[in-house]
């Protein structure tokens, strides 16, 4: 098993959509400000909000891509899904496995999560 590095305050976390858009926007407003409140920097993928067919944020491979690009940036630490959802097990056969390994990151894949 391969252990990321704790967060801290100061780290920047990145936020992206594998499956639903976020929709309230008020919500994930509240989430990223809890999460500066405790120290930490927020970036958000690029299809965050994006609304693609009748459920998802983006095609597969959009959604794949913002979150490829948040593991291969070394300026981030963590990476928080904006909400779980049914396609984002369709990400699988996109996922950069070994950007992965090469910097671990603390990845927070609830079915909800701070931004609903």
């Amino acid at each position: 098993m391969i252990r990321p590095v704790r967060l801290k305050p100061n780290d920047t976390i990145g936020v992206v959509s594998p499956s639903e858009p976020v929709t309230l926007k008020a919500n994930l407003k509240k989430g990223i400000k809890i999460l500066e409140e405790m120290g930490f920097r927020v970036v958000l993928g690029k299809n965050v909000f994006k609304k693609y067919g009748i459920y998802m944020a983006g095609t597969d491979e959009e959604r794949a891509s913002d979150f490829n690009k948040m593991f291969k940036n070394p300026k981030i630490r963590g990476v928080f899904c904006s909400m779980g959802g049914f396609s984002s097990n369709r990400l699988l056969d996109f996922i950069d496995y070994e950007a992965i390994k090469k910097i671990p990151r603390f990845l927070w894949v609830f079915p909800t999560s701070l931004f609903c």
